[in-house]
């Protein structure tokens, strides 16, 4: 049997990615295209709305383990801070738009990564630490 070969298996793996765009409806895609200007509007940068296709895709949807479940979410927002991710759960769920966390990578089965119908709120980019020494408090991101 003839072996195949490595330009054979990544034209694969883009028809496959290729195919996985298709497969949004362009109801989900006018959602997703609604939900990434109310949060553009309210100060997320463009770059932060990764939608499939977009070259930052493939970067933020690489899994740890080289056998993963083939998942390919809707998008990746990275919200700066709670309320861009409160104005992200806000409105996608307000637009019927299933939302997934992600955090430090935990799930080694990609669980983080919900399915072909989520939204991944990935949280990288929260990582600070605030303490209030009046109040005696003190706020960790979520990466830390």
């Amino acid at each position: 049997m003839p072996r195949i070969s490595t330009i054979a298996i990544i034209l694969l793996s883009f028809f496959g990615l290729v195919a996985a765009i298709k497969s949004a409806s362009p109801l989900t895609n006018r959602k997703l295209e609604t939900l990434k200007f109310i949060l553009s509007a309210n100060g997320l940068p463009p770059g932060n709305f990764v939608v499939q296709g977009n070259w930052d895709y493939a970067q933020l949807n690489s899994p740890w383990q080289l056998k993963p479940p083939k998942t390919h979410p809707l998008a990746f927002v990275l919200p700066r801070d709670e309320g861009e991710v409160m104005a992200t759960v806000h409105w996608a769920r307000k637009l019927g738009i299933r939302v997934v966390a992600k955090g430090g990578g935990h799930s080694f089965e990609k669980y983080s990564y919900g399915d072909s119908s989520s939204l991944v709120i990935d949280l990288r980019l929260i990582n600070g630490i605030a303490v209030n020494s009046t109040q005696g408090l003190q706020q960790l991101g979520l990466e830390f």
